[in-house]
């Protein structure tokens, strides 16, 4: 079992035999690991998975479990498990070695997330993580023990985790008492996932029209029999109702002991047009980025292949040389010497001599003609990645081409009907979509 350079790639590779679920001895070999210490890394982790001692520590089981789960799991899913366990857990058991996890140790790792305030629902999910580390261990790769069967569990389950919204649906019911333009018709929250968060859905109407039905949808004028007034631009009835709803559900955190960290991220509200074009200006940065990178490392390259073509005219210097310098020539033989003396004093040291130097020759053209292969490989990737990212880079501008026609176009339409009939029709539309999706 030894890690090697693969000639095709250039990258470490690492031959192992080991036992099969039959009991079959088989033999292997995993590629694509940039070093060799992270080639016999990665063998001494998976010889320990093969028996029942686990001596490795916990953040290198995890590589294992994720490695598995992200071919069973949905991407979401997977990145969510991933900001749980990285965010709560690791920090905790990472250095840790999974034999000395100890029941005690997972009680006190489940006091100090208590003593922390999450709601209990959280500390469910944060806990049924850990849980399912330890379980696929035992189910999988035979751990001897579950420290967190010993442990027992902490937080509510889903069927008790309601109480934010369910207890005499406080938020709920003071929202559609607050809010009696704005016909409810779906309410979730979400506690399923990293950050919980609530949704609802509501159309907006007003009634007692003088023209056509007597009931019409209009978010403007469900706000304003609220009495919410727009004022300027920044100022709308939209932004005075958000606000007025953000105090209100501040108030039910803070009867609650829960506090609302205020960030101060809040940006600019922008048109769909507008932050497209924003996207898209960010992507074309990036790939810019990309692109200039790309560049610098083919010059690299370059450079590394004209050094290589130097070594070429090196050598046949040296060949040169051989051939004229006094150094490595054989000399007559002195008068009255014998064959003997010739040999061992003049022949002999220049043979061996030549030999050092014909070695030390070869190898290191053997190095370069490796090196010289492995670049050459390189480079034509970069090349193509380079084409790649460039083509990319003409279709994101492509598309910011036809933003930028898109908003100008919107922004004569609203210079034409007026910011007030434009920002009517957008408002109608809006409230269009939401009910037919009723």
């Amino acid at each position: 079992m030894r890690a090697e350079k693969d000639p095709k790639t250039g990258k470490w590779l690492i031959q192992y035999r080991y036992t099969d679920w039959q009991g079959k001895r088989r033999k292997s070999t995993k590629r694509g690991f940039k070093t060799k210490r992270e080639a016999e890394e990665w063998l001494r982790n998976f010889l320990m998975t093969q028996t029942s001692d686990f001596d490795m520590k916990f953040d290198e089981f995890l590589k294992l479990y994720y490695a598995d789960m992200e071919t069973r799991l949905r991407e979401h899913t997977m990145r969510t498990k991933k900001y749980i366990i990285e965010l709560k857990i690791l920090p905790y058991f990472g250095q840790k070695r999974i034999n000395d996890i100890k029941a005690a140790d997972i009680r006190n790792w489940q006091n100090e997330l208590i003593k922390q305030g999450y709601s209990p629902t959280y500390l469910k999910t944060i806990n049924n993580q850990l849980s399912a580390v330890f379980n696929y261990a035992v189910k999988y790769y035979d751990l001897k023990g579950n420290p967190y069967a010993k442990a027992g569990s902490m937080g509510k389950s889903k069927a008790e985790e309601m109480n934010f919204w369910t207890k005499e649906d406080e938020y709920y019911q003071q929202f559609q008492k607050r809010n009696p333009n704005l016909y409810v018709f779906s309410a979730h929250l979400h506690m399923d996932e990293a950050t919980p968060h609530l949704h609802i859905d509501f159309v907006p109407f007003t009634t007692g029209s003088k023209r056509g039905l007597d009931t019409r949808v209009s978010l403007k004028q469900a706000l304003a029999k609220q009495g919410f007034k727009g004022g300027s631009r920044g100022d709308t009835e939209w932004s005075q109702w958000v606000q007025s709803e953000k105090e209100q559900l501040s108030a039910v955190m803070e009867r609650h002991g829960i506090e609302w960290e205020h960030k101060g991220t809040h940006e600019k509200h922008l048109s769909v047009l507008d932050y497209k074009k924003q996207e898209r200006e960010k992507e074309v940065v990036q790939l810019e980025g990309q692109i200039l990178e790309k560049k610098e490392e083919f010059q690299i390259l370059s450079d590394r292949v004209e050094n290589y073509d130097k070594g070429i005219e090196n050598l046949k210097t040296l060949e040169q040389v051989l051939d004229t310098s006094p150094e490595y020539q054989l000399p007559e033989p002195q008068g009255l010497m014998s064959a003997k003396t010739y040999k061992n004093k003049l022949a002999e040291p220049l043979v061996q001599k030549l030999k050092s130097l014909v070695k030390t020759a070869l190898i290191r053209c053997f190095e370069a003609y490796d090196s010289y292969y492995r670049l050459n490989i390189t480079n034509s990737n970069l090349h193509r990645e380079n084409e790649r990212l460039t083509k990319t880079n003409e279709k994101l501008a492509g598309e910011n081409e036809n933003l930028r026609a898109e908003n100008k176009n919107y922004k004569l339409l609203k210079k034409a009907f007026g910011s007030k009939q434009m920002d009517s029709l957008l408002e109608q539309a809006k409230a269009f979509a939401v009910s037919q999706r009723v």
